[in-house]
């Protein structure tokens, strides 16, 4: 699509956003951060470091790296991504919310708890498991990805 559309082009874009999309989907994390990675340099050149859907694409890009336990890379990336949209559309906004959950959860894995409390969290947090790892969506069933676990699987932890 880049050599038909340019090398900075919207539908480029969408086209990273969905490939991205599809590897978080089949857990190939590495590949969901290099497309999610050209995606954030898409957006920078298409509308701006500043523009929330750059932000957007930085919390794309954010999430996947938490998922990848790199919580080092996510916490810049994540408070890059908040600081534009801060910026863009005010402290207090809605949209801020979406980036908190995945920074707590950075500065979690990477033991910095302490840097948590000035996150703004509606959500609960998801702690360390018993071996030091966050758990995350990849280790739930697809009935109840996206969502708290189900009863059944609740219980089974």
């Amino acid at each position: 699509r880049e050599a038909a559309a340019g090398a900075v082009h919207p539908e480029v874009l969408d086209s990273l956003l969905a490939n991205a999309a599809l590897a978080e989907a089949q857990e190939r994390f590495d590949d969901a951060i290099k497309a999610l990675n050209s995606a954030v340099a898409e957006a920078d050149g298409i509308w701006g470091p500043d523009h929330p859907k750059t932000a957007m694409a930085r919390l794309r890009f954010g999430k996947a790296l938490v998922n990848a336990d790199r919580f080092e890379e996510a916490i810049e990336a994540l408070r890059t991504g908040r600081s534009a949209m801060a910026t863009r559309v005010g402290g207090h906004h809605a949209h801020l919310d979406a980036f908190d959950l995945p920074l707590a959860q950075a500065l979690v894995g990477a033991g910095q708890l302490a840097d948590t409390g000035a996150l703004r969290l509606r959500r609960g947090l998801r702690l360390p498991a018993r071996d030091g790892r966050l758990r995350g969506m990849r280790e739930r069933c697809n009935e109840c990805r996206g969502r708290a676990p189900c009863r059944r699987h609740s219980r089974a932890r």
